[in-house]
């Protein structure tokens, strides 16, 4: 088994439960949608945890689906430069990018554990005095760990794409 292919063994292996728990945010989110409207619509008003829980599932989707974004490549990228690189320039600099990614993913990280850890002594509650906060913390600070792999894989995945170009020529 070559690198390249322990590489993709370990992303599809990441990504395997990921997946489904973001298609289970994304329905959940829909149905409550779909309640607090009809409940507005017949009551006037609407619960305020059901827009709570929304807001929540929509951050786990966003925070959770980063990092299968970034092995996709279709995350929001600059491609104005890197479309003028070739060979081994187009690998460094895409290696070069992943680290940087990967790096600030990790800041992001320790600053997540840091204010769930917070959130956990003070026992913070959402506005709707239902939810933990440090359980949204603790999901962001998952979220970026998650990117922050799949960003070193990618780097790894172009390093060794680098090697190879250079071994060619």
């Amino acid at each position: 088994m070559n690198s390249d292919s322990l590489i993709i063994r370990i992303e599809e292996i990441l990504d395997k439960p990921l997946w489904p728990i973001l298609l289970f945010a994304m329905a959940f989110a829909t149905f409550l949608t779909f309640i607090a409207v009809c409940v507005r619509f017949v009551m006037g008003e609407s619960g305020f945890w059901v827009e709570e829980l929304c807001r929540f599932s929509f951050m786990c989707m966003v925070f959770v689906g980063a990092g299968p974004i970034v092995r996709k490549k279709e995350h929001i990228r600059m491609e104005l430069f890197a479309n003028m690189l070739k060979g081994k320039w187009a690998f460094f600099h895409s290696a070069l990018i992943n680290l940087v990614l990967c790096i600030t993913c990790i800041f992001i990280f320790l600053w997540g554990i840091k204010t769930a850890n917070i959130s956990y002594i003070l026992e913070e509650t959402s506005d709707s005095f239902v939810f933990k906060i440090w359980y949204v913390h603790a999901m962001i600070a998952c979220g970026m760990l998650l990117h922050a792999v799949y960003a070193l894989l990618d780097g790894l995945r172009n390093v060794l794409q680098l090697i190879n170009v250079k071994k060619v020529n």
